[in-house]
């Protein structure tokens, strides 16, 4: 394998493989480990995982995230929240706001999923992982019930996620939804703000075939007065908002309209939101002209809780520019090494495919090399007409039980008449790039958030 500088900052690697305090003894650390090895165990094998078995793991209903927050004495109650949904973007909008909000001093809780490399990433407070011993803690506490109630693993990690922000006295939490919103298990919250990023044909097996219908099931996340920023959407779904918004009395505060923004020769930003309110010369830490949109929807956001939050000028520039940093984030347009360029982002729908090669594009090299894996409920055909043709694809299966098979996958490699190879793994695929790839090319990543974990585990 070449010789490939990793473009990881300390702080990130320190994070992806932090463990627990070194004050503790070796005997100690041990104990933890070998607990929590079998915690994961019980939380990835004994309850149903959306990941693993699809539908299956799907609940239609709040009831189990309301009887283990009751348990826990409903620690969703005693927490600030900020509540996220939407097709795309709402894991970058939710890192920046909780990048800004570290910026400025508050003790920022921040729940996302699915994980990339481990399953405490989907629970951090201003960028730490949850400890092995809080997990392993909490299922003690619970596992009886759980025993009981059978709940999916996405209601067992949304209750210890706001038990854990309780316990750590948090200021603000930024919570994003799993999937859809109104029968999201995260749906138990009364938050400061309510955001839907965007309305996107995706998980159209559980939410519907339409925008509309989509539109609807996110929507389901408002709550009475309580405002909602929505980013830029089709009318048609727009309008389905504004309409549920309007019968709970929650005023809508789109992006198109709240604030200019103008780019610089040197390749930074200004961001006017008006009312003397100007943030210049801002080099984003989230690349991609589709992470335009999401600062867009951000900044919005901000002119709306800077009444409750003390958020100025300085904190919200050093929140964006330092977003991957503080706050641990992975796989979306995501630079990971150069010589040759390796770049890492999840897109798994036609709008995130779409937008992302037209950033790839725009990258300077000479060759492409293309790794891509998709889980089983997706259409390979609808993402084919948006990948370039004059690329090397090396196609593979991710590790996860809804994987799509290689052999289904290279079916449709055929018909589109683009150069690809097979091969068993994601690992292997990406070790075949790295081999061919010349110094001055590129290699991307893409097609689910499980193919880029394969990639990220074998850093």
């Amino acid at each position: 394998m070449l010789h490939i500088k990793l473009l990881l900052t300390p702080i990130q690697m320190h994070r992806m493989n932090k463990e627990e305090p070194l004050e503790l003894t070796s005997d100690s650390i041990n104990s933890i480990e070998s607990l929590y090895k079998q915690n994961l165990d019980f939380l990835y094998n004994q309850l149903p995982m959306f990941q693993n078995v699809g539908k299956v793991a799907f609940k239609a209903n709040l009831d189990n995230t309301y009887s283990l927050c009751e348990i826990l004495d409903n620690p969703q109650k005693k927490i600030k929240t900020i509540h996220i949904a939407g097709t795309n973007g709402k894991g970058s909008v939710a890192h920046m706001l909780a990048a800004i909000f570290q910026s400025a001093g508050y003790k920022t809780g921040l729940y996302t999923s699915p994980h990339y490399t481990e399953f405490r990433e989907r629970i951090k407070v201003n960028g730490e992982m949850v400890s092995k011993s809080f997990v392993n803690t909490f299922l003690d506490k619970v596992r009886s019930q759980v025993k009981e109630m059978q709940p999916s693993f996405f209601e067992l990690t949304v209750a210890m996620a706001f038990d854990y922000f309780r316990n750590e006295q948090t200021d603000i939490n930024i919570i994003e939804t799993g999937m859809g919103g109104r029968l999201d298990s995260t749906n138990v919250i009364l938050p400061e703000l309510t955001i839907i990023t965007n309305i996107g044909l995706d998980h159209t097996a559980f939410l519907g075939d339409t925008l509309e219908l989509i539109a609807a099931e996110k929507a389901g996340i408002i709550k009475e007065n309580t405002a909602v920023v929505c980013g830029a959407m089709n009318d048609s779904a727009l309008q389905v908002i504004k309409n549920i918004a309007l019968s709970r009395n929650a005023p809508v505060y789109q992006t198109v309209q709240s604030h200019q923004i103008k780019s610089s020769s040197n390749g930074t930003f200004d961001y006017d939101l008006g009312e003397d309110f100007l943030i210049d010369e801002v080099n984003p830490s989230l690349k991609g002209a589709f992470q335009q949109e999401n600062i867009h929807t951000v900044l919005t956001a901000i002119k709306i809780l800077k009444n409750k939050f003390n958020l100025d000028v300085s904190s919200i520039k050093n929140g964006l520019e330092n977003t991957r940093e503080l706050t641990s984030m992975w796989g979306r347009l995501h630079f990971i090494a150069q010589n040759p360029t390796i770049v890492l982002d999840g897109a798994h729908n036609e709008e995130a495919i779409k937008s992302v090669i037209n950033d790839i594009k725009a990258i300077k090299y000479e060759n492409l090399h293309i790794i891509i894996g998709f889980v089983s409920d997706k259409n390979p055909e609808k993402f084919l007409k948006y990948l370039p043709i004059n690329a090397a694809y090396y196609i593979s299966k991710p590790s996860v039980i809804r994987g799509m098979d290689v052999n289904v996958l290279a079916g449709f490699f055929v018909d589109s008449k683009r150069e690809f190879s097979i091969h068993s793994t994601v690992n292997e695929a990406y070790l075949s790039a790295v081999n061919k790839a010349g110094n001055n090319d590129c290699i991307f990543v893409t097609g689910s958030i499980f193919t880029v974990s394969d990639v990220l585990v074998s850093l």
